[in-house]
């Protein structure tokens, strides 16, 4: 799918924060089955694409505004690994696998 080469930088919104670039709304609009948000909790801009994002479930890290996801794994980014275990583990028991 080209929706998986999708990237973006801070240009592709303009200065009320709307959406400039057709790819990057796109893959907002796509209702991917689970949307992870493994990035920092300061980034706005990938906070803006997590709350407009029309995936149907949405993953996080701890740290992170409780209203931008349906799961939030408690957890640092670099325990890459136990991120990986909790969310099949998770993913498995709410039936998403």
């Amino acid at each position: 799918d080209h929706l998986w080469g999708t990237y973006f930088t801070k240009k592709d919104f303009n200065w009320k924060g709307q959406i400039t670039n057709i790819e990057l709304q796109s893959f907002m609009d796509y209702p991917f089955d689970v949307l992870i948000g493994y990035f920092e909790s300061d980034d706005l801009e990938l906070q803006m694409v997590t709350a407009a994002s029309k995936a149907n479930f949405k993953v996080g890290v701890a740290d992170y505004d409780v209203r931008l996801f349906d799961l939030i794994i408690d957890t640092k980014l670099h325990h890459e690994t136990i991120f990986k275990e909790e969310l099949t583990k998770y993913l498995t028991v709410l039936n998403k696998l």
